[in-house]
Parts: structure tokens; C-alpha cells; sequence
């Protein structure tokens, strides 16, 4: 299972010939929707949404931890 943020657009373009991708992102068609700022995170797939306060503030740590949330 290939898990990818959906809003890098070169990484998307390549994830597309992957038989098993998962997106996630705040774009419209992630398969996991992300929405938030901060340190404040929603994350939804399908019709359930949940809510996090992530222990950090930086971009690249809170990318890190979303693809941790999305593999849960």
C-alpha cells in the first residue's frame, strides 16, 4: 500500500500507476481529507471525521504525523 499526501502534484502524477495508493491532503479528491492549521488537525474518510492536537507545529513533522494517522 502506497500512502501519499495528495497535494504534491509530481507525487500524485506517479502515484497513479500504483495498483494500491491512498491519498490524503486538502485537496478536493483525497481519499482522506485533512483540514486545519496549526497544531489543530481533522482528518476525515468517508463519512467519519476525527479530531487531533498534534504535539507539533512544523510543516514537516505534521506531514510526517498525518501519514501516521492515515495508516491507523
Amino acid at each position: 500500500l502506497l500512502i501519499y499526501c495528495r497535494d504534491h502534484e509530481e507525487v500524485h502524477r506517479q502515484a497513479q500507476h500504483h495498483r494500491h495508493a491512498l491519498s490524503w491532503g486538502r485537496q478536493p479528491d483525497a481519499a482522506v481529507r485533512v483540514q486545519g492549521s496549526g497544531r489543530q488537525l481533522q482528518v476525515t474518510f468517508g463519512e467519519t471525521t476525527h479530531d487531533f492536537v498534534l504535539p507539533v507545529q512544523d510543516p514537516a513533522s505534521i506531514e510526517n504525523l498525518t501519514h501516521c494517522l492515515v495508516l491507523m
